[in-house]
């Protein structure tokens, strides 16, 4: 029918499920050093059986193997998320990841950096 219109509401749109709710979506694979520190939130442990069992131990081996990790995008609590997963002692430990627009940087803030200071005060600790 043509010339209808449906109007879509903010609750229609809260309430459709998200692409990522039964699924983590590999973005890239780099080293890990490549990932800033202050980036890194807090940390899970994933597990999976059934039919995700396989393609989890397989994905935990390719990690070990290549030495990488992986940026992924996730759902968890309603909202995707962007995500680091690696591997610990034969576990996937997906971390949350801030964005960079979130990161507080410090030379963004007017913090200055005295470097000239630091070599005498590191020796003394």
């Amino acid at each position: 029918m043509t010339g209808t219109f449906v109007a879509i509401t903010d609750a229609d749109l809260d309430n459709m499920p998200l692409p990522t709710a039964k699924a983590i979506e590999i973005v890239a694979f780099v080293p890990a050093d490549s990932i800033d520190p202050i980036q890194i939130g807090a940390s899970y442990y994933l597990a999976a059986d059934g039919v995700g069992a396989k393609p989890y131990e397989l994905q935990g081996q390719a990690l070990q193997r290549s030495s990488k990790v992986a940026v992924a995008k996730f759902a968890m609590r309603d909202r995707d998320r962007l995500g680091l997963l690696r591997v610990m002692d034969k576990v996937i430990v997906p971390h949350g990841l801030r964005w960079c627009e979130c990161v507080r940087w410090w030379h963004r803030m007017g913090v200055s950096c005295d470097r000239t200071a630091a070599p005498a005060h590191v020796a003394q600790w």
